[in-house]
Order: C-alpha cells, then sequence, then structure tokens
C-alpha cells in the first residue's frame, strides 16, 4: 500500500527548488509556499513498471510563492515506482520499502472567474441538464463515500448473500478558490455555510471515464430550505469523479452491518431555472 511520495524536485537548470512528500503536497524551498492536491484522473504510464500519469486538483494552498496560485498538477513521464510483486507477507507486515521513481510535475494556473462554471464538454446525452437552465454555483466535492455491508436472502428467498451498499457521502465542498463552501452528506443533500440546503433525488447516471471511479449523475432538486445560494438551485450533476466505487471483496456473513469508507472526489454543478446572478461557489 502507497504511503507517501518522498521526493526532491528540481528546475531545467537541474537546481533543487521544492520538495514532494504525503498528501500529496508540492512545497516550493525557494520561497515556502506550498500546494495540496486530489486525483482527478489517471492513465497507465506508456513505460513498463511505472507509476500512472495523473491529473490532480488543488485542494488547498498556502504561503506567497509560486504555488499560491496553482489550480491543477499534471504527474508525467513517469519512470520507475511501483510497488513490489513480491516480499509482502505476515513475517513483514507493518514493514517499509523505497521503490525508486522520477516523473515530470506540471503546475497550472487558472481555473477560476467564469471559466470555472463551465462544465466539461464530455458530458454525456443520458445526464444533461434541460435546457432552459444555466450554471450557478460549481463546487468541488472532496471525503468519502460510506458503505455498509448489507445481507439479502436466505430463507424462502435462498441463499444469502451480502454486499456493501451505499449509506451515504461524506464530504466537504470547495469554491475555485480552495475555500470550505459547505457540505455533502445522506440523502443526498448539499449544505451551504449561509445554512441554505438542496435535496436531491437521481434522475439518470453514466459511467465515468475513469473505470475506478464512481458513476456520473443528474439529480433533480426535490426539496430546498434556508435563504441563501442553494435556495433556487432546480438540477444538480456530479462529474469528474475520482474513486468512490464500493469494495469488491470484504463483506460477508463476519463483517455485515460494518462500514468501510472510500476516498472520492467530485465536481458539482448547480442549476437554477436562468441566469440569475452567475454567483461563486456556495
Amino acid at each position: 500500500m502507497l504511503k507517501a511520495p518522498d521526493a526532491t524536485l528540481f528546475d531545467a537548470c537541474g537546481v533543487e527548488v521544492g520538495s514532494h512528500g504525503a498528501g500529496p503536497q508540492w512545497t516550493s524551498t525557494v520561497d515556502g509556499s506550498a500546494i495540496s492536491g486530489a486525483k482527478v484522473m489517471q492513465a497507465d504510464a506508456p513505460l513498463a513498471g511505472a507509476i500512472p500519469w495523473l491529473l490532480l486538483r488543488a485542494t488547498s494552498t498556502s504561503g506567497a510563492g509560486v504555488f499560491s496560485d496553482v489550480s491543477y498538477v499534471q504527474r508525467v513521464n513517469t519512470s520507475g515506482g511501483k510497488a513490489p510483486a513480491t516480499g509482502c507477507d505476515a513475517s513483514t507486515v507493518g514493514s517499509e520499502t523505497r521503490v525508486d521513481y522520477s516523473a515530470d510535475y506540471y503546475f497550472y494556473t487558472g481555473g477560476a472567474g467564469s471559466a470555472w462554471l463551465v462544465p466539461p464538454t464530455n458530458v454525456p446525452a443520458a445526464i444533461a441538464v434541460p435546457v432552459g437552465n444555466a450554471v450557478k454555483i460549481h463546487d468541488r466535492g472532496i471525503g468519502a463515500q460510506v458503505y455498509t455491508c448489507s445481507a439479502s436472502g436466505g430463507g424462502d428467498a435462498g441463499a444469502t448473500t451480502y454486499a456493501w451498499a451505499l449509506k451515504a457521502p461524506d464530504a466537504i465542498l470547495y469554491d475555485a478558490t480552495f475555500t470550505q463552501v459547505g457540505t455533502h452528506g445522506a440523502g443526498p443533500n448539499w449544505t451551504s455555510t449561509d445554512g441554505s440546503v438542496v435535496n436531491g433525488t437521481k434522475l439518470q447516471q453514466a459511467d465515468s471515464p475513469s473505470g475506478d471511479a464512481i458513476p456520473w449523475l443528474l439529480l433533480k432538486a426535490s426539496s430546498t430550505s434556508g435563504t441563501g445560494v442553494f435556495t433556487d438551485i432546480v438540477y444538480v450533476q456530479r462529474l469528474d469523479t475520482a474513486g468512490g466505487k464500493a469494495p469488491s471483496t470484504g463483506c460477508d456473513a463476519t463483517t455485515v452491518t460494518s462500514e468501510t469508507r472510500v476516498d472520492y472526489a467530485a465536481d458539482y454543478y448547480f442549476f437554477t431555472s436562468s441566469a440569475s446572478d452567475g454567483g461563486a461557489g456556495g
């Protein structure tokens, strides 16, 4: 299991300019600025034995310097770094091993302003928002999908089967500046820091382009409450998902009713019946 990267960052001249560690986080040794990120997508490396190429979205930044306005990070041109295929057993449990790797990291600025409110162009038609509605808010959700091990069948219904069933999402909502602006939980519902709430009902779903990610969704607002940014929302899209799928193992008679949390991230686009204000994240 990956614990963390541990790397030194060098510029084009081979001068040490930073470090890369757990988080994942990148820290400038020149000015002290830092960025933390969450994986959005990954692709297999062209080079055999190399860790995947990644696209990550910044989840927070700190300090004033080169990393303070970064919005995305790409990890490409990877070499090495894959977990060993052997050597992990009862005699070595709890031990650590280091696998040499290298990669190019590209740091991107932008993503805020009007562009932040524009959904991606590859949204499947099945989850398209009806004509006459416009994006009001775009927030990034980062957290976990919570699953419960459930039993079904048994007795006259036949053999008992066990499977992980979704209990609820549990995520923090961030706006384009990585400021926490709300939460996402059971319902599903989205709650703004201004107290307004929107509850949704799933209408349609489409497979995520990333095979290991939960589906993209179109939801219709079933109710709203409070006075604030979510009170006039009519549709919600869940897009650009990463992770969050239920485990394929671990649910059986010995673990029934237990819970597990699976990390995920997603973009949430909130639509009103008209482009009323085009406001920032809520």
